[in-house]
């Protein structure tokens, strides 16, 4: 998405590095004079930790969503279930800040 609204502006952007999740990215680009773009709740986050420099993204990009998935035999097992209603609550409240 980031590449088709920078071509629309005639510009692009060089990766130097792509990483596994959005606090890799943040340690990625610590001390560097790289970018890393992540969701504004990691990126406030991280900043409280670590000397980073947080700034809008100035193009208007849409939202993205996120889901979780696990093998059938896992269904019922009490811990897996736990771990999965845990993981979507804190997901719940998260989504909840960020409308407010």
């Amino acid at each position: 998405m980031v590449d088709e609204h920078l071509a629309g502006l005639g510009l692009r952007r060089d990766v130097l590095a792509t990483a596994p999740t959005f606090g890799a990215a943040c340690f990625f680009v610590l001390r560097t004079d790289a970018l890393a773009l992540v969701p504004a709740e990691v990126a406030r986050e991280a900043a409280r930790w670590m000397p980073l420099a947080v700034l809008e993204i100035p193009l208007d990009l849409p939202g993205f969503s996120s889901g979780q998935a696990w093998h059938v035999r896992l269904d019922t097992d009490p811990a897996h279930r736990w771990l999965r209603g845990a993981l979507a609550r804190v997901a719940e409240e998260v989504r909840r800040d960020i409308d407010n």
